[in-house]
Parts: C-alpha cells; sequence; structure tokens
C-alpha cells in the first residue's frame, strides 16, 4: 500500500517504504505537535506551518526522489532533512520533553536501520542542526513541560509509529524469507536434474565406449578388426613421420585354406586364434621395415 498522490508505486522499495514511513510519521506529529501548540495557544502562521510541513512535505520529497535518476541517494538526503525538520520545530516550541523525545527517536531509527550508528550519529548531528536553526531565527526558549493528556498522545503516537515501522520491517524480512526458500527449492531442484543428467551422460559414454568396442572387435576371436587398423595405421603413420621413428607392420592371413571357413571348421579357427599371444614369436629385426607405406598381402 502506497500514501502518496501518485497512482503507482516507485520501483525502488526504500523510496517507497521510507515515503509510507514517513506520511505516517508526520501525520502522527500533525496530532501530538497540534495538540501541544493548541494547549500552548500557538498563532494562525504556527498552525500554516505545521499542516505544510506534515501534510505537503512528505508529498515533495516523494516526487523529488520519484523524479532524480538516483532515487535511492535523494532518499537518504531526505531522511537527514527530517532530522533537521523535527530538530527546528522541537526547538521552536521549546523542547517538549516528550514531543522531542519521539521526533528525535524516529529520525535515529531510520537511520540506524540503513547506516548504522554512524547513520544514529548522522541523524544527531542533523537534529542539533535544525534545534541551532530555530534557536538562530527566535530565540532559545526551554519549556519542557507537557500535560498529561498531551503527554499520553505523544507516548501513544511514538508506539504506533515503531510498530508501523517494525511491521513494514516484518513484511520485507518475510518476502525475503519466502523468495530464500524457493531459490533453495529450485537449487535443490537443479542439482537433482544435474545428477539425473550426469548418471544418463555416463549411461551413455558406456554405451557408446561398448559400440567403439564391438565395431573395431572381431566377434568371433576377439581381436581388433579391418576397421581398427584403418583407423589405427593413419595415426601412427603420422605420429612417426612427426616424431621421426620408423613403423613396423605385420599382417597374419588366417584364411588361406578355405576349410577353415567352413561351419564345421569353426572350432577349429577358434582354437586356433584364441590363444595367439602365447604363441607369438620374436621377429627378427632383419625381417622388419624401417617404414611401412603399403603392404598387400596375396
Amino acid at each position: 500500500m502506497t500514501l502518496s498522490i501518485f497512482s503507482s508505486p516507485h520501483p525502488d522499495w526504500v523510496v517507497e517504504i521510507n515515503h509510507n514511513n514517513r506520511v505516517f510519521g508526520f501525520t502522527l506529529a500533525l496530532v501530538v505537535l497540534g495538540v501541544h501548540i493548541l494547549d500552548k495557544g500557538y498563532g494562525t502562521l504556527t498552525w500554516v506551518m505545521l499542516a505544510l510541513q506534515c501534510l505537503l512535505y512528505p508529498q515533495l520529497l516523494y516526487w523529488r526522489a520519484r523524479s532524480t535518476a538516483r532515487p535511492r541517494d535523494a532518499e537518504m538526503q531526505h531522511m537527514l532533512v527530517d532530522s533537521l525538520v523535527f530538530g527546528f520545530w522541537s526547538a521552536y516550541l521549546g523542547f517538549p520533553m516528550w514531543a522531542s523525545f519521539a521526533m528525535c527517536v524516529s529520525t535515529c531509527v531510520n537511520h540506524t536501520a540503513y547506516h548504522g550508528a554512524k547513520g544514529a550519529a548522522r541523524s544527531l548531528a542533523g537534529f542539533a542542526a535544525g534545534a541551532l536553526v530555530a534557536v538562530r531565527l527566535f530565540g532559545f526558549r526551554f519549556a519542557p513541560d507537557m500535560g498529561w493528556p498531551i503527554s499520553v498522545v505523544c507516548l501513544l503516537g511514538l508506539i504506533l509509529y515503531q510498530v508501523a515501522v517494525t511491521h513494514i520491517a516484518y513484511g520485507r524480512n518475510t518476502k525475503l524469507y519466502d523468495a530464500r526458500t524457493q531459490l533453495r527449492l529450485g537449487e535443490q531442484a537443479l542439482q537433482k536434474a544435474n545428477e539425473a543428467l550426469r548418471s544418463r551422460l555416463d549411461e551413455i559414454n558406456a554405451l557408446q565406449g561398448q559400440l567403439n568396442e564391438q565395431a573395431n572387435r572381431d566377434p568371433l576371436t576377439g581381436l581388433y578388426n579391418r576397421r581398427y587398423l584403418d583407423d589405427t595405421l593413419a595415426r601412427e603413420l603420422a605420429r612417426c613421420k612427426r616424431e621421426g621413428q620408423p613403423l613396423s607392420l605385420m599382417l597374419i592371413d588366417m584364411t588361406t585354406s578355405n576349410a577353415s571357413t567352413t561351419p564345421t571348421a569353426t572350432p577349429r579357427v577358434t582354437r586356433c586364434s584364441r590363444p595367439w599371444p602365447s604363441c607369438w614369436t620374436p621377429v627378427p629385426a632383419a625381417l622388419m621395415w624401417p617404414a611401412a607405406t603399403a603392404v598387400k598381402s596375396s
């Protein structure tokens, strides 16, 4: 909910929240200070100044924040102006005890919420500067006494203002908690999706490895086939050429007998082919070619 003359709220939540706090706080100040100046018998000029200060001033600051290119910086400046204004009214009215206390505390709370202890010190400095301006213009008066009805109204106004500020902070914290909860749930869902995708990729890689193994090996003997030779030979020729090393190549033809290719000869071929590694013998160095460019078996 926005308490302004504009139809749409400002996108910066700091500007919007401070504006609502300012409107609510100055409305309470109008009631409290109005009761006080009515009891003290101030003139019409004071009433006009108070009405303009509490009703028009918050809207002017909000308009300025909406018009500037850096609204948050402008809002920080406005908070200092609030301290100056409340200090001015406190000194102008003779420092009424509970009213001055309420105005000083409310501005300190706002500054502390955004700037910590430095903000509180800045607020007190602004409050004192505003009081000095009023003393310079209208002289120093010290009349802290306030009747009990005015004191009760002042205390109730301060309580209402603090409740309103903390309620707004509670709303912001609740939204922040909900947003963090949704973010955490989204991260968990994304992590589960990543794990499922990683599992699928591992499965695909395993299947691809099995497919490559099946494509490069003979299903009967388990030895590498012609496709593996074509792929490996080109790579090894390039490596030997790059490193300047010789390449030796040996081909063994197992299909010299037609009988070995018949179905009845399959067990004999299997018995012959399986124990090959134990049957191999070293090839004499004199028979190795220093380089192989083409080999043809008959």
